[in-house]
C-alpha cells in the first residue's frame, strides 16, 4: 500500500493535483485488490512446501479455543504484515511528492507570468530561467513536467544570471553584441533548442533577484512585434514593466 500510494502521489498526484490523502486512498484500493487477488496464496504455498494441515475436525474448529486461536493467529499475521509493509518508509523519500507538487505549482505560476508578459509586451515567446548553483545551470519547467537545462555559461540568459545585469538587444543588435562578447556567437545568444524561435530579432533579459541582491533567475523575452506584426525593439516601457515584474517574482 505504501509503495503504490507513494508512486501514485508522485505521478498522478503531481499531474492531476491529487492530495496526499487521496493518493493514499487510491494506494489502499490497489493494495486491497491485490490482497483479494492473492487470496489463499499462503495456504497453497504451505501445501506445495509439504507442511502438515491442522488436522482438526469440523466440530473442533467450532470450539471457543479453536476460534480464539484462529483470531489470535490472524491478528498476529496482520500485525506482522503491517510492520513488514512499513519497512519501505526506512528508505523512501517521503517528501519527494510534496517537492514535485510545489515545483509543478511554481512552474504553472511562472508559465502564467511569462504568458502575460509576452501578451502585454507583444513578444513571440519567453521563459523564466531558474539558477541552479549546485549544478552550474539554468533550468525552466515545461508543460509536460520535465525540466529544460542549459549551462549558465551559455547564452544571454547565462550572462545575465552571472553578472546580474539587464540586457536589451534591438533588431540587428545581436551580431554587434556577439562581437563585443567573444564567448558568444549569433547562434548561441539564446537556447534555440528549447525556445520556439527561428530567428532572433530582439531580446530582453532581466535578472530576478531577492531582497539580498542574489540572482535567483532570469526573465527572457524574445522578438517583440508591433500591433501590425512587424518586428521592433523593446522600449523603455517594456523595460520598466520587466523590472517591476522581476521584482515581484523575486
Amino acid at each position: 500500500m505504501i509503495l503504490s500510494g507513494e508512486y501514485i502521489d508522485a505521478t498522478l498526484g503531481v499531474r492531476m493535483g491529487l492530495s496526499t490523502l487521496a493518493a493514499a486512498g487510491v494506494g489502499n484500493l490497489v493494495s486491497d485488490m491485490l490482497g483479494v487477488g492473492c487470496g489463499n496464496f499462503i495456504e497453497r504455498l504451505a501445501e506445495r512446501l509439504g507442511l502438515p494441515r491442522h488436522g482438526l475436525t469440523a466440530a473442533q474448529l467450532t470450539m471457543p479455543t479453536a476460534r480464539a486461536a484462529s483470531l489470535a493467529g490472524g491478528m498476529v499475521g496482520v500485525g506482522i504484515g503491517c510492520v513488514v509493509g512499513m519497512a519501505p518508509l526506512l528508505v523512501l523519500d517521503v517528501k519527494r511528492a510534496e517537492r514535485l507538487k510545489r515545483r509543478a505549482q511554481k512552474d504553472a505560476a511562472l508559465s502564467a507570468v511569462v504568458d502575460e508578459a509576452c501578451t502585454y509586451m507583444g513578444a513571440d515567446c519567453g521563459a523564466v530561467w531558474i539558477v541552479d548553483e549546485a549544478r552550474g545551470e539554468l533550468w525552466r519547467g515545461t508543460p509536460s513536467g520535465d525540466a529544460v537545462r542549459t549551462p549558465i555559461s551559455l547564452g544571454v540568459a547565462g550572462y545575465v544570471a552571472r553578472h546580474g545585469a539587464r540586457v536589451s538587444l534591438g533588431v540587428g543588435d545581436g551580431e554587434e553584441w556577439a562581437r563585443r562578447h567573444p564567448t558568444f556567437s549569433q547562434e548561441t545568444l539564446v537556447d534555440r533548442s528549447s525556445l520556439p524561435v527561428d530567428e532572433l530579432k530582439s531580446l530582453l533579459c532581466f535578472p530576478i533577484v531577492d531582497a539580498d541582491g542574489k540572482v535567483l533567475g532570469v526573465l527572457q523575452l524574445l522578438n517583440k512585434r508591433s500591433t501590425r506584426g512587424l518586428h521592433r525593439d523593446f522600449g523603455a516601457t517594456d523595460e520598466e514593466f520587466a523590472l517591476r515584474l522581476c521584482t515581484h517574482i523575486g
